[in-house]
């Protein structure tokens, strides 16, 4: 007998999915941010990556209503407000957070092409790079920024990951590592998405992982942004 389209749809879904699934949707979509900034909070480990902007924890305000705009051309105007002010809020506390001895390690990756991709007003796209090279130079050494060159396509094709560690755990993930302790998200144009599954974990870390050996290193990343801000 023939399977019926609603079978076979049914059949994309995980036979079993516990611990990962769609973030729940607020308002006009799936922004959450106030979880997002409860887990920067609680985090002794961010891994960031972003293929075509600069992370939203290293976001200036006017370059963050630009990606939201952009991204989400049909939100309203006070809506962007809205979510512009508290990603705001969100990447002030992890800076505040960064700048202090008891601060979260993390690393973020960027892509070289966000390094260039103007989404509105050249002015706000520079003034991103400058405070970009400014965090690399305030921050504690264990806040790290590589850029990942354009000529690299990143591992598993990834635009978008954020890796959340709540422990010192070692790095290399197994079965017995309690895995509500780490959480991976990613966002798609159709919502985010997030996962406490260890297969899960350690594909996104080892993704991410790849991913860092294949980035610039800090100086020559350093020298990246400098190039881009000058031209």
């Amino acid at each position: 007998m023939e399977k019926t389209v609603d079978q076979l749809i049914r059949e994309l879904r995980a036979r079993e999915q516990f611990g990962a699934g769609r973030v729940e949707q607020l308002g006009y979509g799936a922004t959450n941010l106030d979880r997002l900034a409860a887990m920067d909070a609680h985090a002794v480990v961010i891994r960031s990556f972003n293929l075509q902007a600069v992370p939203g924890l290293l976001q200036t305000p006017a370059y963050s209503e630009e990606i939201i705009r952009a991204s989400l051309p049909r939100l309203p105007r006070a809506e962007v407000r809205r979510r512009m002010l508290l990603k705001s809020g969100r990447s002030q506390m992890f800076l505040e957070r960064a700048r202090t001895r008891t601060g979260p390690k993390a690393l973020f990756v960027i892509g070289e092409q966000a390094l260039y991709q103007s989404f509105a007003s050249v002015d706000v796209h520079r003034a991103q790079l400058r405070h970009l090279l400014h965090v690399m130079s305030t921050a504690f050494p264990w806040t790290r920024v590589q850029v990942l060159p354009r000529r690299v396509v990143p591992a598993g094709l990834l635009s978008h990951l954020v890796l959340w560690s709540f422990d010192e755990a070692p790095e290399e993930l197994t079965e017995a590592t309690p895995s509500y302790r780490r959480v991976a998200y990613v966002e798609t144009g159709l919502g985010g998405w997030y996962s406490t599954r260890s297969d899960d974990l350690s594909r996104g870390h080892g993704l991410f992982a790849d991913i860092v050996a294949s980035s610039l290193g800090e100086y020559e990343s350093r020298q990246a942004i400098r190039t881009a801000l000058g031209d």
